[in-house]
């Protein structure tokens, strides 16, 4: 055997080494990539669920008499749902004579003193986000009780209405 033989053969073994190389570079990458894909597309649902756009319903403006004594104070209030789904949207359209006269009675059932704080505010959006989430067969009551006895969110199940958004807030 000649030396001009042996150079191509040894010149070969190494090409070829080369390729298993970087054959094995791109398995490893492309079962990396696949077990990625794989776990994202099984991530929380509620994860998923928040990772939608929102869809904003505003209602038509509430003038209510407050519960104060003597009932002369009133409120007027206009109100903005912010909901997960067009079926959600779809779904409370349906039932707006209903969604309206729950959050009429829960505004009513208040005091100016209540309304007129922050934490008033805030306590009122997050009724009205339970009222919504109800007309729209969502229920707090579906939750888990924990090991201390008290119920825990399903999360499996988030509240259809994300957010209540507040566009005009009166109170005289």
């Amino acid at each position: 055997m000649s030396d001009k033989d042996a150079v191509p053969k040894a010149a070969a073994k190494r090409g070829k080494g080369l390729i298993i190389a970087i054959a094995a570079v791109v398995l490893v990458a492309g079962a990396s990539a696949g077990g990625w894909y794989l776990m994202s597309s099984k991530a929380d649902p509620s994860a998923e669920h928040a990772s939608q756009p929102s869809i904003f319903l505003p209602l038509e403006q509430f003038t209510v008499n407050l519960a104060d004594d003597g009932g002369e104070r009133f409120a007027q209030i206009a109100v903005t749902l912010e909901v997960a789904s067009s079926a959600t949207e779809a779904n409370l359209k349906t039932r707006m004579p209903a969604l309206r006269n729950a959050i009429l009675l829960e505004i009513s059932s208040m005091r100016a003193s209540d309304l007129l704080s922050v934490p008033g505010k805030a306590r009122l959006a997050s009724r009205i986000a339970e009222i919504g989430g109800a007309q729209a067969g969502w229920s707090p009551a579906a939750s888990q009780p924990s090991v201390t006895g008290q119920a825990q969110p399903r999360l499996d199940r988030p509240n259809p209405v994300r957010a209540v958004h507040f566009s005009h807030f009166i109170i005289q």
